[in-house]
């Protein structure tokens, strides 16, 4: 005869079980998830160098930046423009 503690033992393994595939399955699901990280990039090695719009002030990479003179970058020809007058 199955006695309580023999039943509350079986619940609890099952319980362990349960929680535990639960818990695997988070975790594999989290690692697909995740965006790929390259490691060049993280650690900065093909970083952009950023300057800043001397008309608004926005940072944008050097080389989409539109110059004027010694360090006078702008994000747009509209800014350039309205400085230049």
């Amino acid at each position: 005869m199955i006695s309580i503690r023999s039943i509350l033992l079986i619940l609890f393994i099952w319980f362990l079980l349960w929680f535990g595939r639960r818990y695997i399955q988070k975790i594999k699901q989290n690692q697909y998830n995740e965006p790929n990280i390259n490691p060049k990039t993280a650690t900065g090695e093909q970083s952009k160098t950023m300057v800043r719009c001397d008309y608004c002030g926005i940072y944008i990479p050097k080389e989409e930046a539109l110059s004027f003179g010694k360090n006078q970058y702008y994000c747009c020809e509209a800014h350039r423009a309205r400085m230049l007058k």
